[in-house]
């Protein structure tokens, strides 16, 4: 006998903790049920509620820009920002510091464990590329140095096993510090991170893997292959890497739709110059007989006046057609 289960409460969980809480007392019930003298588990008959995830957004190219601007070593818009307030400013660049290798190297779309987690054995300088297996699926990834990389390694101090020691102690430690710092340097910027969903929590939508989406959706559109992507990204199937593509904005669609064909409205334009060219040809005709005293054949005359009138309906039902292409 199946049970519902009313899952509003005043902490506004999303469906995806409430699974992972059920997940796990089923895994204690299973282990423990016989020992506890029990027959039937009473999380087997839970229903979990239906996972309504929030899509991820990329960043905008304004958005880039600020990012940019924030991880350079004189953030002057910045101090522009903070003015008068000294403390702030000294602690947002302290999350800036932290996040400029971050950015840097995620801006090619490594994720956040990768670089974090990225050893010297990783760096190899004779090819100026840093190639490593993904951390989460063991998929091969390599990232060729640009100048920006190159210095930051080449100033890097190479006291241990990790390029980015501090970034490896807190992911390690818990991998929520590290994202913190990420939400916090955002929000300096002045960029949104979340969103509010009703009956829950503020839901995520733009942290350090919309990054990672970003990277994937400009070589998209650079025409890149997907296989190529798939190898600088790490994706070990072909559906992934389109699934990391697919966000088209309203511009990619309005791009898109102007390429379409308009058959109607170029079918009717070639009729009107076609006719039009008739026309002027008749017209000719007509003078050139006149000049040369000649009376214009009935026939000339009768297709004129046929063309002529044909011509004005054909331009007249000509721009309405031009008025629904625009909408």
């Amino acid at each position: 006998m199946s049970r519902e289960v009313c899952y509003h409460s005043r902490y506004r969980i999303s469906a995806k903790t409430i699974k992972e809480i059920v997940c796990v007392c089923r895994g204690i019930f299973t282990r423990l049920m016989e020992d506890a003298g029990l027959i039937v588990s009473p999380w087997s008959e839970v229903i979990l509620p239906e996972e309504e995830s929030t899509p991820r957004r990329i960043y905008t190219q304004e958005e880039i820009a600020r990012i940019a601007e924030g991880i350079s070593e004189d953030p002057q818009r910045m101090r522009n920002v903070y003015q008068g307030q000294s403390d702030q400013f000294d602690h947002w660049c302290q999350y800036a510091r932290f996040c400029r290798p971050l950015f840097l190297i995620g801006a090619s779309g490594w994720p956040e464990i990768d670089i974090c987690t990225m050893t010297w054995d990783n760096v190899d300088r004779k090819a100026q590329a840093i190639i490593r297996n993904r951390s989460k699926t063991g998929a091969n990834m390599v990232l060729f140095f640009t100048p920006d990389i190159e210095k930051l390694l080449r100033f890097q101090p190479q006291t241990g096993q990790y390029v980015f020691p501090e970034h490896a102690e807190m992911y390690l430690r818990h991998s929520g510090c590290v994202s913190y710092r990420v939400i916090k340097f955002l929000k300096g910027l002045g960029i949104t991170t979340s969103i509010q969903i009703p009956e829950r929590r503020v839901a995520s939508v733009k942290d350090h893997h919309s990054l990672r989406h970003s990277y994937c959706i400009l070589a998209n559109k650079a025409r890149i292959p997907v296989s190529v992507r798939m190898k600088l990204a790490g994706h070990k199937t072909v559906a992934m890497a389109e699934y990391y593509a697919n966000h088209n904005d309203l511009d990619d669609l309005r791009e898109a739709a102007q390429r379409l064909p308009t058959l109607n409205v170029r079918r009717r334009k070639s009729m009107v110059l076609f006719y039009s060219k008739l026309f002027m040809k008749a017209i000719k005709i007509g003078l050139k007989s006149k000049l040369r005293g000649k009376a214009v054949r009935p026939g000339w005359l009768h297709l004129l006046s046929s063309i002529s009138s044909l011509k004005n309906w054909m331009i007249f039902s000509y721009k309405p057609d031009i008025q629904r292409a625009e909408r």
